[in-house]
């Protein structure tokens, strides 16, 4: 079976790209009762002008082992917990 495949990106923007851990210590996790504080790991892309800066990594480090060898483009790496694979898009420095 051949691999999925995206389209390529499209649109007349640069994309930048951060990500935040956020965490609420004033409230407890609902679903966790253990953990005394909510959590969340949030991934954010954002229009932006072209500048020369160093590109942005698909995969992180921990994703990229559990990544199949040799695998070229998007990867939905084992991971759990982990949520849908990240798309790339124009400008983000992913490849």
């Amino acid at each position: 079976m051949a691999p999925p495949t995206l389209p390529a990106p499209t649109g007349p923007h640069t994309v930048g790209a951060t990500s935040m851990y956020l965490q609420d210590l004033s409230r407890p996790d609902p679903w966790v009762p253990d953990v005394s504080s909510r959590e969340l790991m949030v991934s954010l892309w954002y229009p932006t002008a072209p500048v020369a800066a160093r590109r942005a990594p698909y995969l992180t480090r921990t994703e990229s082992a559990y990544a199949p060898a040799g695998a070229r483009g998007p990867v939905a790496p084992a991971l759990p917990a982990t949520g849908p694979p990240r798309t790339p898009g124009p400008g983000t420095g992913r490849s």
